[in-house]
């Protein structure tokens, strides 16, 4: 989740520096999408807004068994163990009360925070009581937190998600229309790759079927060829014939002796 998170930031600041340099809207970013992050997250207003909320969130601090910690901090920690806690097959998300249990208990059962076991029990109760509710939930995981933590506004104090809060849900978003973005422009060079193949195979089948027609045409003439030397062969093999037969019985005719062709006298 964590690489999510930074790839989802890495891109917002593309775009951003996109926008500061050539004010030239990308192909792949919807006219409303890129509209919607000028207006509510590349104005001056908003810039100085996030830039004072990133100085307050940074002194912020929550106690902890060795002292304290940053609550950005913890978090962060929160996100790391939970996605550790994942279903590798399904990849589905820990219950809030695994993921105390795999913070604060220790392996001889014992928890490392006084009230460790009545947050686990009101951990507990909350899944019984507001299961609709945790549910119906964005994050599951975090609302359940939020239930038995309590939040602050604007800030998820003790939850470990940062999509319960307003900033963040708002990065969510803009992610989902990105996301939707990037989906439209890969459909449509789905799209243009399926007409492109789908040319390609009618021109393949038309050259297939010529190339097919032009070998019959060539057959038939060889055919054709064939039987006119067959013919002619066999015209000029009569004609010998003929004049075979014409020069024996000439031949013949001269051999026969003169008494038997003189006429007697009396």
């Amino acid at each position: 989740m964590a690489q999510v998170e930074r790839q989802y930031n890495i891109r917002c600041y593309n775009l951003y520096r996109t926008y500061r340099t050539t004010k030239v809207r990308p192909i792949h970013v919807a006219p409303e999408d890129w509209q919607w992050l000028i207006d509510n997250l590349w104005s001056d207003e908003q810039f100085q807004r996030s830039k004072q909320n990133s100085i307050n969130k940074s002194k912020q601090e929550m106690k902890s068994l060795v002292g304290t910690i940053n609550i950005e901090t913890y978090e962060v920690t929160l996100v790391q163990i939970a996605s550790k806690l994942r279903n590798p097959e399904t990849g589905a998300w820990p219950s809030a009360v695994d993921v105390w249990r795999a913070i604060y208990m220790k392996a001889n059962g014992t928890w490392s925070i006084p009230n460790g076991a009545e947050i686990l029990n009101n951990l507990e109760e909350a899944a019984e009581t507001h299961k609709e509710r945790i549910a119906a939930a964005p994050i599951p995981l975090a609302e359940h937190f939020a239930l038995v933590l309590g939040r602050k506004p604007n800030h998820s104090r003790g939850v470990g998600i940062g999509a319960v809060n307003q900033g963040a849900q708002e990065r969510y978003r803009i992610r989902a229309r990105a996301e939707t973005a990037d989906q439209r422009a890969s459909d449509a060079q789905n799209q243009a790759a399926a007409l492109l193949e789908e040319a390609n195979n009618q021109l393949r089948d038309e050259l297939r079927f010529q190339r097919e027609e032009l070998n019959s045409q060539n057959k038939t003439v060889e055919e054709q060829s064939v039987d006119m030397e067959r013919l002619m062969d066999r015209k000029l093999e009569e004609t010998m014939n003929r004049m075979m037969a014409c020069m024996g019985a000439a031949g013949a005719a001269s051999s026969i002796p003169s008494s038997f062709t003189s006429t007697p006298t009396n």
